[in-house]
Formats: C-alpha cells, structure tokens, sequence
C-alpha cells in the first residue's frame, strides 16, 4: 500500500431503495460501491444493474421507489444515511442498521427531499435483494 493509499471502508458505501406494491410490505434493494461517496447519475447506473438482476423492477425509473444513499463520512468516523424523508422513521432506519450493517451509534440520518419518490410502501420485510457495484 503507497502512503497516498486510502483503506477500503469497513462497510461499503452504497445506494438503496425499499420496493413494494403499493403499501404492501416493502423489499430492501441495496447497491454497494467502492466510492466514497454516491456520485450524479451512480443512481441511475445501479438502478439499472438491478433491474438486469431483478428483472421484476424494469417497469419502475430509479427515483419511483423511496431511496437514499449510506456513506462514511471518515473525518468524523460517521456513517451518514442520506434518504427520502418518508423512510425517516424506526422500522426502516432499524432496518437499515441490521442489514447493511451500521454501526447504531454512529449513523446520521438526513432526510433529503432529493431523495423524494412518488411510491408509498409498506413496513420492511424480511428479506431483501441486492447488487454490487464497483
């Protein structure tokens, strides 16, 4: 490793989304990258990869589906969870935490209108899909 070398994170970053019918119960999709920190258009590329795994999600643009993104924020040891604002609440962070997972006192959440979708889904379900991107 050269001295200009930055270590991988231990838990990567990445973007994610809660998927249902309707307010049925909601399916956790994540996406990782190596990427510090989720750049423009990184959505639509691993929206994309997910739906040539999941082919179920073709129907559905990248910003349908309640979303936001996890990353480190290593100047203050932090992993900052960006999302839309609907999903700013217990069943869905605890999720999160449990599944990608965080580390529960170090997370920040924000909800962000950027994140903003146009679905309303259920409570998370047990279970969920995922893709790797690097």
């Amino acid at each position: 490793m050269s001295a200009f070398s930055i270590p991988p994170p231990v838990h990567p970053s990445g973007l994610f989304w809660f998927v249902a019918k309707d307010r049925k119960p909601s399916h956790f999709v994540w996406c990782t990258t190596n990427r510090a920190r989720p750049t423009p258009g990184l959505e639509e590329v691993a929206w994309r990869l997910l739906q040539h795994v999941h082919p179920q999600l073709h129907p559905y643009a990248f910003d349908f589906y309640p979303r936001g993104a996890v990353w480190r924020c290593n100047s203050r040891h932090l992993w900052i969870v960006e999302l839309d604002p609907k999903l700013a609440r217990g069943a869905f962070i605890a999720h999160l935490v449990v599944n990608w997972p965080l580390p529960p006192t170090r997370i920040v959440v924000h909800p962000d209108r950027n994140y903003a979708s146009f679905a309303r889904v259920g409570p998370p379900a047990v279970g969920g899909l995922f893709c790797h991107h690097k």
